[in-house]
């Protein structure tokens, strides 16, 4: 893939490509309407830590149709949690799709950035595997290095038969253990914290769904603002303390189910913590493969990592191989890199007390500049996806005003007020510390040293979308002497209007229809132009009889299909109330009968 844009200066540059990284630049040219950019990636590769994650079992914690952009969603997800080769893979077809290669410097890493207050730009300091040291002139920077860094896994048959250790069981080791223990002759986890786990219920998308999200009009924008809706009703937990009871009480139960016999494990799984407290995990199998005969849980401090293993309680225990599973460096946003805003204001001194930020995407005396999942941006709940976009919009805008003022010739300079990130900041911390976060027996990843919270956002992902939904530029110091005024951006919607509730369910229907004449159970039938066309016609005949209209669907009882068929039909169709409150063609709220309902009523 050719890498054109190498040496001439570009407006912005954007540092990384993965999924942050990938949104800028795809804002950059639906909204300001400029390829003027060049996105810096360190490796060969887009995805971010999808392409640096590599470890078995690695996947998504958030549902594949939230985790997966707004405006260029994906029908065909194969799992209701993506896996890093399934999430990886969409993120290139995305970059190839939009034409973005041709503006990555792949190999490189941005080693410094220093503003430069003559030019009234940014100075980039470049490090390539060919050469080092390269000096390019920029004039603004937009990091989505983000906080999830430094990770390299072995492969799979190094593990065979091998005695291993695995440090940590949080997210990574949670994924990881299950797998591992297949190939492992001996496998010991060691636990410091024990861990609020609920079932994932990681099931396939079925065939049939992913007909539906491909060619009923509205479908999968249904599907997605369902999701997106009841995703953000779980930040309950995280601040009413009722929720995270409930949270709880529902995390035993769970385990009581996967662990029936052995009391004393359940006791050593067991958090003596608030759920939501630290990140309520998502898995299926890591409490049965506790069970297995080659697993051992400890839960003894490590004394020492020596040359042969590890020393537990003062005796030393021999392995083969040692896994880290112990989290990224959260704390440490851009770590690596050596930024010098106005009058050499060096982010690491603005940041020695923790990382913080005005909105998660400006900093004080860093002119310019904008990140993306910056500090306090961090979800614990739902797809951090839904607040990268509203950054990247927020950013697109400020991006936007620069390139206006080029036009005329100046060199615009914006610059969050210090009072203006002190009194968001200040706000931010008595609203965090009014949440489960806080709670002094939690060991977040997600606290400095000294307990401030500098990754979690308080409140729900559409709190955080109205609050960008606006850009005041009185919140800005602004050097130009052209005058900006208030500029609405609107929260993260659909691109698209979906056409309405009835035509979704009418199409839902009809493709119903379209799999018991095709043949359900071919998996050739998504390749199979001649279904497709009738399918496109059958939804058209009953999208044209109007809206009042549905089509009244009665297999007989004792098709081998229709049970599953009917299961699929009644799961699309609730997934398709928003809210219950919706109104009908008729002006009327819609009411549903299920189908199984209607089958007694026959």
């Amino acid at each position: 893939m050719e890498q054109s844009k190498s040496q001439e200066d570009q407006t912005v540059v954007i540092i990384g490509a993965g999924i942050s990284g990938l949104c800028m630049a795809i804002d950059l040219i639906r909204r300001n309407k400029t390829r003027n950019f060049l996105i810096v990636e360190k490796n060969s590769q887009v995805g971010g830590t999808w392409f640096e994650n590599t470890y078995d079992g690695c996947s998504s914690d958030a549902r594949s149709h939230l985790y997966s952009f707004s405006f260029q969603q994906n029908p065909d997800w194969k799992h209701h949690y993506p896996s890093q080769r399934e999430i990886n893979a969409y993120l290139i077809k995305i970059a190839s799709r939009w034409g973005l290669y041709s503006s990555i410097r792949f190999n490189t890493t941005v080693k410094a950035a220093e503003w430069d207050d003559i030019q009234k730009k940014w100075r980039i300091t470049l490090s390539t595997q060919d050469s080092k040291g390269n000096d390019s002139s920029r004039e603004s920077t937009v990091s989505k290095e983000g906080s999830c860094i430094q990770r390299r896994w072995g492969g799979r048959e190094i593990l065979r038969e091998k005695k291993i250790a695995v440090i940590g069981n949080g997210a990574s080791g949670i994924q990881l253990v299950p797998e591992v223990s297949k190939l492992a002759g001996s496998l010991t986890i060691f636990q410091r914290t024990p861990q609020w786990i609920i079932p994932k219920n990681d099931k396939p998308v079925t065939l049939s769904e992913r007909m539906n999200y491909r060619y009923v009009p509205g479908a999968l924008k249904h599907h997605r603002e369902t999701l997106t809706d009841s995703q953000d009703e779980a930040h309950a937990m995280v601040v009413d303390s009722d929720a995270s009871n409930w949270v709880a009480k529902w995390c035993q139960e769970f385990m009581k189910t996967q662990i029936p016999d052995d009391e004393e494990l359940r006791a050593k799984l067991t958090p003596d913590y608030p759920a939501g407290c630290n990140r309520v995990l998502l898995s299926d199998e890591y409490f049965p493969t506790l069970q297995k005969s080659n697993v051992h849980l400890e839960t003894s401090a490590i004394e020492e990592i020596t040359s042969k293993g590890i020393k537990v309680n003062g005796e030393e225990r021999e392995f083969d191989i040692i896994i880290m599973a112990t989290g990224f460096r959260t704390s440490e946003f851009l770590c690596k890199i050596n930024i010098v805003g106005l009058d050499g204001h060096k982010l690491e001194d603005i940041w020695k007390e923790g990382a913080h930020s005005y909105l998660g995407v400006t900093v004080e005396h860093i002119p310019n500049f904008g990140m993306l999942y910056g500090p306090n941006t961090n979800l614990s709940h739902t797809s951090v996806t839904l607040m990268i976009e509203a950054q990247s919009r927020y950013i697109s805008a400020m991006v936007g005003a620069v390139l206006e003022a080029e036009k005329f010739g100046q060199n615009m300079v914006l610059v969050p007020k210090l009072e203006t990130v002190e009194r968001y900041n200040s706000d931010l911390q008595q609203r965090l510390q009014k949440t489960t976060f806080a709670h002094p027996a939690g060991k977040g990843w997600y606290k400095t040293k000294d307990g401030k919270q500098i990754n979690n956002w308080p409140g729900t992902a559409l709190e955080y979308q109205q609050l960008l939904s606006d850009l005041n530029w009185d919140d800005y110091s602004i050097f130009t002497s052209s005058k900006k005024r208030h500029v609405h951006i609107g929260k993260v919607v659909e691109d698209e209007q979906s056409l309405g509730l009835t035509p979704v369910l009418v199409g839902s229907f009809a493709l119903t229809l379209a799999t018991f004449r095709a043949g359900f159970y071919s998996t050739d039938v998504m390749n199979d132009a001649h279904t497709k066309s009738w399918y496109a016609n059958l939804i058209k005949q009953y999208l044209g009889v109007g809206n009042s209209f549905i089509p009244e669907l009665r297999p007989k009882t004792n098709n081998p299909g229709f049970s599953s068929l009917s299961q699929k039909a009644v799961s699309f169709r609730q997934s398709c109330i928003i809210r219950q409150n919706r109104d009908g063609p008729d002006g009327h709220p819609l009411q549903f009968k299920s189908m199984e309902n209607q089958e007694e009523d026959d």
